[in-house]
């Protein structure tokens, strides 16, 4: 009986439609709706605690008020409907789509979003504390007042986003794009942007002291100003990016890239910038008192009336660098810092060998 078999599981896998569907306030806790379409349906205040969504679609729908808490949805479209207030907390969505929809005053706390899209959606004053958001994108939404305290959130590109008024608190940003977007503003003391991408970001007013940032791009960003002291800034790069007067005391940068970066009046006291390269940059009048930079390439960079007083310079590039190089160090730095910088100025490709260290006074 192939035949009947086959049609059978056509049968059940066919899309049920339901249209003006008027279940406000409905108590459908529990639920399990598969294969569903509700179009122009009232579902406003209905309680699916518990309920289980798969491959359903919801069209042009009022959601207001929904209860969702503690519910699975897996393939599941809500395009065009209001689901302001909605309640989703403690849930896990799975491959989940929300397109022109209203989640402004919604509740997204402890919940699990994986893959789920966020299209031309007004989030405001939503609700997502110690909520685990991964590998999706959202765009031209509406952020303002949106909440998150301990938000995790992995592989997400906000490209373009306005967040300048976000509340964020001790969050987690793991590879994650925001690109372009407009953050001024926008406190990020002592959370964690690890990998992520704010090129061309503006950040005026921002705060990033005491942050994580470590392999994040600020390339070509709007700096000038900010406070990024005692912030993880390893392989950070900041290339072309504007610094001035950025407040960098006791960053933590090894390797970090301020390739022609703009870096005049910038505090780096007591910075520890080894193998860093600021090839090209421009350091006039900024401060590397007590600061560390072994092996750190300042070469054709502009360090015009830079201070460098009881810096560790050691092993550091000073090729056609402007302003500054092992002669004028040497009366900042420490004697045997200085003795090096001039081996390696006059000698840069030659190894040091035992007998010249003995030669020297």
């Amino acid at each position: 009986m192939p035949d009947a078999q086959e049609s059978g599981k056509a049968a059940r896998k066919e899309t049920v439609v339901h249209r003006s569907l008027q279940w406000a306030g409905r108590n459908l806790k529990g639920h399990v709706i598969r294969d569903a379409h509700f179009h122009d349906c009232d579902l406003s205040e209905a309680n699916l605690d518990d309920a289980q969504l798969e491959k359903v679609r919801f069209e042009a729908c009022n959601l207001r008020g929904l209860r969702l808490t503690r519910a699975q949805l897996k393939d599941v479209e809500i395009l065009g409907s209001d689901c302001s207030g909605l309640l989703a907390s403690h849930s896990k969505f799975v491959d989940v789509a929300f397109d022109g929809c209203d989640l402004s005053h919604s509740d997204m706390r402890y919940s699990d979003l994986y893959k789920t899209s966020c299209s031309v959606c007004d989030l405001a004053d939503s609700h997502w504390d110690d909520a685990n958001t991964k590998r999706a994108v959202w765009t031209d939404c509406n952020y303002d007042g949106l909440h998150a305290q301990r938000w995790q959130v992995e592989n997400l590109v906000f490209d373009g986003a306005d967040w300048r008024k976000v509340l964020l608190s001790d969050c987690v940003l793991r590879q994650v794009s925001l690109a372009q977007g407009l953050l001024e503003g926008v406190s990020f003391k002592g959370q964690s942007l690890l990998h992520c991408n704010l090129t061309q970001a503006q950040l005026g007013g921002a705060t990033f002291a005491g942050a994580q940032l470590g392999g994040t791009i600020f390339d070509d960003a709007d700096l000038r100003g900010l406070d990024f002291s005692r912030a993880q800034l390893d392989a950070a790069s900041f290339q072309r990016a504007q610094m001035q007067d950025a407040k960098l005391s006791q960053v933590q940068a090894d390797k970090a890239l301020f390739y022609r970066a703009l870096l005049q009046g910038a505090d780096f006291s007591q910075a520890v910038l080894n193998e860093c390269n600021f090839e090209h940059a421009v350091l006039s009048k900024a401060t590397f008192a007590f600061a560390q930079c072994q092996y750190a390439d300042f070469s054709n960079a502009d360090a015009s009336a830079a201070h460098w007083d009881r810096a560790t310079v050691t092993h550091a590039k000073f090729h056609n660098t402007k302003g500054i190089g092992p002669r004028q160090l040497g009366a900042r730095c420490s004697y045997t810092d200085a003795r090096r910088l001039e081996s390696e100025k006059y000698a840069p490709h030659q190894a040091t060998s035992p007998s010249s260290h003995s030669a020297r006074p």
